[in-house]
Formats: C-alpha cells, structure tokens, sequence
C-alpha cells in the first residue's frame, strides 16, 4: 500500500508549552462570563438540558433493544425539519448497525450534562453550548482470548519470525508482549465514555423550551456526519473553548518522558516507542486536558495523540515524520497504534486520529474533539456517500 506524508493531519504537532490552562467544575454548572443569570433560570435550564440528553440516549437504548422510539423528539421545534430528520436518522442507524459495527450487545447507555454556558438571551430564547456525557456499557460477542487464535497476533509473530536485525528484533518481541497482554485482559463488559458539544439554539414553548437548532458532531462514532446545523455554529462552539481558557497556569503533569530516566526496556534504544506509558497517559487524559498543553478543542485530536507519544518515549524534532497508508485489518491493531478516519471533508487529509487503547475484538481507542475513552473501533469505519472507506494506518519510523 502506498505511503503519502501526514501533512496537515497534524501528526508534528506544536509541543510548546502553553501556559494557559483549563478549569473544569464538575458536573453541570453554567460557566462564567454567562449573559444568563438568576438561580432558577439556570436551575430550569440545567433540569432541560440534562432531560433532553438522557431522552436522547433513552432512544438509543430503546432502539437497540426494541425498536425505535421517537418520543424524545417532543424537545424539538417541528420547524427544523432537517434537525428532526437526522435525530431520526441517528436513531435508526443505531438499530440497523450496532451489532455490525461494535460487536457487542448494549446493556446500557445514559447521558449527563457536564459544562454548560450560555453565549445569549433574549425575549425570543437562548443560545447555549452544553457539554453531553455519555457513557454505554457493553458485553463483546466475539471476544477472542485463545492467543493462539488471535489472527492479527499471528501476523505480527510471522514478521518476527523473519526479522534479523537484534535491535529490531527485541523491539517487536517487546511490541507482541504488550499486545498479548491486553488481548489477556479485555474485559467482559466494557464500559465507553464519549463526550459530545452541542451549540443549541432555545426558543420558548410556554415554560419548557424547545431546542430549535443543535450543532454538534460525533465523529462518526454514533452518527455518519455532523449535525446539519453544526457548520453555522462551529464558530460559537470555538468561542466558547476560548472562554474557558484560565489566565493562569495550573499545576501541570509533564508528559513521562520529559525526565532524564530512561523508560525504554532493556537491550533496546533510548527512543523506543514504551507503548504501555502512551495508552497509561491517554487513559489518564481521554476526558480531560493536561494544562500542560493546554487545549485546543474543538479540534484536539492530534494534539491529545501527540501527547500520548511524547509520554511514550517518541520525541518530536525536526527530524520526525509519520506517514500513512489506507486500509489496515483492526484485528492487527497494537495499544499505542495510531489510526487516522478516512477524509470525509475531502480535503485530502484524514479528519481525525486516535490512539489504541486496548487490543481485541473490537479494539478500544482514546481521543480527543470529542473526548473519548476506550470506545470501540469497527471494523470498517461508515461509508462515505455510498462509498466504501477505509481506516488510516499511521506509521511512525522505528516503531513495529
């Protein structure tokens, strides 16, 4: 398969410090610099809000063990017809896919508001960007632990069997030893988090509201595009990003390998990829940011997996390239791999990247825009107007 340089997926991302950093209050609470005030407006909006997204997720669930139910559509304006119709379509893709796609039954899935602000008010209604949790809990039905039977695993035993050169050599052993040990420990029944932004526009029906735009995107994990109203308020979901920016810097974790202590395992070279340290680090980040880095949503996916990197031992210089090819079997995906979505924006770069987390049936990533820890990957990511896509191998030089 053909190699093409990563260019602006953004693989060599800036790794300077940022010296703002991001506060968090957790659980739902209105953010400040709000134009919205007063204890029982925002006690209402929160009550709608956390209704309106665990509806959502009721739907899901619903629509996985019954059939669809579109009951939760009464928080939405009928006037938005293209808004109902893909919260429809949303629903139903979910019914038709999620065994082929996740391999696995739903035994539950609930939503939680987290962030919220408030961007305006008015008589008519509210523009509002509200942060949804949400976290399903799933047994896998093609659990693979007989490591003998594992396919992917036996490849990567096969290209060792050829390998000659010792330094290489010992790096895969050390590459087969990681992965053996989470086919071992993939878990029974796993639990996936995701966090998903929606910019909503509110409008008033007597005392509830009704949500009459919603912008947000899923990056293809429960949705095959972004919402229709996602592209008009993009630039409200940045702003709200920026104001929640703090001038000071908070106590920051440095990335492992920023000390002078080798981390590498023994016979092997200074800069081997220590794949264990890179998936500890983005499990400890999937649902937050190092302040260290700062924070660079709604589009951090490549800052969060270069984190990942430099917490596994890959230093970033001038020397450093990654490249990629289309098309790779996930059954042969390692922790500490990283793998790029197809180019849904034809633009000629892939649209997002994530780390592996877990390997197994289905493998398990982490990533950033939006946070997500240990989701399952499919086997073949949605299609692209009818077409087939493929997943995004990325390759890092010296790393096997």
């Amino acid at each position: 398969m053909k190699r093409t340089g990563i260019g602006k997926a953004g693989l060599i991302l800036l790794i300077s410090v940022i010296l703002m950093g991001l506060s968090l209050t957790p659980g739902p609470s209105l953010l400040a610099n709000s134009s919205f005030s007063g204890g029982d407006e925002v006690a209402s909006l929160s009550d709608f809000l956390s209704s309106l997204f665990q509806a959502r997720s009721s739907a899901l669930m619903e629509s996985v063990t019954d059939q669809a139910d579109f009951a939760f559509l009464e928080y939405y304006s009928p006037e938005n017809q293209a808004l109902t119709e893909f919260e429809k379509k949303r629903v139903e893709f979910i019914n038709q896919n999620w065994n082929h796609l996740f391999r696995g039954e739903l035994l539950q899935v609930k939503s939680s508001l987290g962030d919220f602000q408030v961007l305006s008010s008015g008589s008519d209604g509210l523009k509002v960007v509200a942060q949804e949790s949400i976290q399903w809990v799933w047994k896998p039905t093609e659990m693979v632990r007989d490591l003998e039977q594992y396919e992917g695993l036996n490849r990567w035993k096969e290209e060792l069997a050829l390998c000659s050169d010792p330094i290489e050599k010992r790096a895969r052993e050390e590459s087969i030893k990681v992965m053996e040990e989470s086919i071992r420990n993939y878990p029974e029944i796993v639990t996936s988090y995701y966090s998903v932004d929606h910019v909503l526009q509110l409008i008033r029906n007597g005392d509830p509201w009704l949500v009459e735009r919603d912008g947000y995107s899923e990056f293809y994990v429960l949705t095959l595009s972004p919402s229709p109203d996602y592209a008009d308020l993009f630039n409200d979901l940045c702003s709200f990003y920026q104001s929640k920016l703090n001038s000071q810097r908070e106590e920051a974790q440095l990335p492992r390998s920023s000390s002078n202590e080798s981390i590498s395992p023994d016979g092997l070279s200074p800069n081997t990829y220590c794949r264990n340290y890179a998936v500890s680090y983005s499990r400890q980040w999937a649902l937050g940011h190092n302040p260290f880095y700062g924070n660079l949503e709604p589009t951090d996916c490549a800052n969060f997996v270069s984190q990942s990197l430099v917490s596994g031992n890959q230093i970033f210089d001038n020397r450093y390239r990654a490249t990629y090819s289309q098309g790779l079997y996930v059954a042969d995906l390692k922790p500490g791999d990283l793998v790029a979505w197809p180019d849904y924006n034809h633009n000629g770069y892939p649209d997002h990247i994530v780390i592996i987390d877990t390997s197994g049936n289905p493998p398990l990533y982490n990533a950033h825009s939006s946070p997500a820890l240990q989701v399952p990957l499919p086997s073949n990511p949605p299609p692209d107007n009818g077409q087939q896509t493929y997943w995004y191998r990325v390759y890092m030089y010296d790393v096997y």
